[in-house]
């Protein structure tokens, strides 16, 4: 079973990097007018699960505004590998909100990565692409409106694991 779902993320990446067309879809301060404020960079040495990274530095970071299926759960392999493929060895670029980290001491942030030249939001492709739910938790509510808006999309298309029929 897992044979099949890799080979399944492996041909859905493979289809993207051919056609040009892009998961993610536009960056975040494309679609919202946003000025993204980058306060923080690292290198992803380990992806835990698939809203959590480890950073070359040890620090701890949870992707903020989503909550992807835990160990046991249904889609958390898929979610922990999409994760893993956006970011694992990367350097990535991080932005705050208001909480600075959560009760296990973790980074709450927003993560960004660049790809071809251009800057992704890999907490809103984890929602768009259905490996991640939108988890908004006062006060940290910066992109609820397009979390919710990319969750409603992939629950519409039935995209990724958690939305597929």
């Amino acid at each position: 079973m897992k044979k099949l779902t890799v080979l399944k993320l492996f041909l859905f990446f493979v289809m993207f990097s051919i056609s040009g067309m892009t998961f993610f879809g536009a960056d975040e301060a494309e679609i919202t007018g946003n000025v993204v404020r980058y306060t923080e960079t690292g290198i992803v040495s380990y992806v835990i699960s698939g809203n959590t990274i480890e950073l070359s530095d040890g620090r701890r970071v949870r992707l903020l505004g989503i909550n992807a299926p835990e160990v046991g759960e249904k889609c958390y392999y898929d979610a922990k590998t999409i994760l893993q493929t956006f970011v694992e060895g990367k350097h990535i670029m991080m932005e705050s909100d208001v909480d600075d980290t959560d009760l296990y001491n973790s980074l709450l942030r927003y993560i960004y990565v660049e790809r071809n030249g251009r800057t992704f939001f890999v907490n809103k492709a984890m929602i768009s692409g259905g490996y991640a739910n939108s988890y908004i938790i006062e006060p940290n509510e910066r992109y609820l409106s397009e979390f919710n808006y990319a969750r409603y999309l992939a629950q519409q298309a039935a995209t990724g694991c958690i939305w597929q029929k």
